[in-house]
């Protein structure tokens, strides 16, 4: 009788914790989302997020958290996820979003692993807090310390800005991740909120018409991917791209780009550098396929493959690509680039066997094309 007592006790004060934590849930002033640890599906929302961002209670559940409208267009989110199973603790101090109506946010984003009692299933509570008055005060504040600035005489002479090391450090505005080989940076239609710079690896750009996808260039160290996204006030993508090797990438917010370009005149003379030589290399690429036959339009794709990061040596060690890849760059067929390939093998162009890596003779190659 006393342990049926005591079991009645049990269940009540359990129900009496849940009813509590139901009201906390519901009155909340911060966004609440709870997420299947497993999947990263969303099983709960709370009122005050579904105000938020303007979607309502059903738009949210069952479905994973990187394919709510929101986070969509976050692009480690994912990745987050899969770090936060981990390490179950992840937090961003100010994670840009986007309500449903288009109106721009910043919140702060704190997610945690909970065991749940009894059978031990994980779940995740993601709390989510609008920290857009505040980052609006903080960017009012600094525009008025800069207006301040303006007309004060300097203290000191500021150092003179270097481009190398902007480029190879994270700082406002910077980060710096690795990417592993076919994981996508950006997609083709998506809005276009920062530019890549890539300090490692190869990175593959390619299209999407009519339901083909083709490739239009590759990328090596010293580039930049999604340069487009500077064009225009709420661009999208024109392109996708994704990594082809294993990548280390500098991720530069659109923000941050516009602001470099503005006030440091090193920058953006290295920058408008940078885009008419690009400008020329598509120009050429072009005329390359008006004018010239598949098979010296193979060459130059292997040359341009083997100066990726080669430094101009005569010879390159690079990874395998796909002769599918190459006959979307090439603009012909998949059994005609098996053709030319085997003929360059047998001429000494190129080594290779199975799926190795393929040694491109950079320099016979050139002495080819200008035969």
């Amino acid at each position: 009788m006393q342990q049926g007592t005591q079991s009645t006790q049990s269940d009540d004060a359990l129900r009496a914790s849940e009813l509590r934590y139901r009201r906390l849930f519901e009155a909340a002033q911060d966004g609440i989302l709870i997420l299947n640890a497993a999947t990263g599906q969303i099983d709960d929302v709370n009122p005050f997020l579904v105000n938020l961002l303007g979607y309502t209670h059903d738009e949210f559940i069952g479905l994973p958290l990187w394919e709510i409208g929101p986070f969509k267009d976050v692009k480690e989110c994912k990745l987050a996820f899969e770090e936060l199973r981990d390490k179950e603790y992840i937090r961003y101090e100010s994670l840009p979003l986007e309500t449903k109506d288009g109106r721009p946010i910043a919140v702060e984003f704190v997610s945690n692993v909970y065991r749940l009692n009894g059978d031990g299933t994980k779940v995740i509570q993601c709390n989510i807090r609008d920290i857009t008055q505040r980052t609006q005060a903080e960017d009012e504040r600094r525009r008025r310390e800069l207006e301040t600035r303006r007309f004060q005489p300097p203290a000191h002479k500021r150092p003179p800005f270097q481009v190398k090391i902007f480029l190879s450090h994270a700082g406002a505005g910077r980060t710096i991740a690795y990417v592993p080989a076919k994981q996508v940076l950006f997609e083709q239609g998506e809005r276009g909120k920062a530019v890549f710079y890539i300090l490692a690896g190869i990175v593959k750009l390619s299209v999407v018409s009519q339901g083909k996808e083709v490739t239009i260039g590759l990328l090596g160290p010293g580039n930049f991917a999604g340069k487009e996204c500077m064009a225009a006030d709420r661009p999208r993508r024109t392109a996708s791209a994704r990594a082809l090797t294993n990548c280390t990438v500098l991720r530069i917010e659109r923000t941050e780009m516009l602001r470099v370009i503005q006030q440091e005149k090193a920058f953006a003379a290295f920058f408008l550098d940078y885009v008419l030589a690009r400008t020329s290399q598509y120009q050429e690429v072009i005329l390359d396929h008006l004018l010239n036959s598949g098979e010296k339009r193979l060459a130059h794709a292997l040359l341009l493959f083997a100066s990726l990061g080669n430094a101009g040596k005569p010879e390159a060690i690079v990874p395998r690509i796909g002769q599918e890849e190459l006959a979307e760059m090439v603009g012909t067929t998949r059994s005609r680039i098996n053709c030319f390939m085997n003929r360059f093998r047998k001429l000494g162009f190129v080594a290779y066997q199975g799926k190795t890596p393929i040694t491109i003779r950079a320099a016979k190659l050139a002495r080819f094309l200008t035969a």
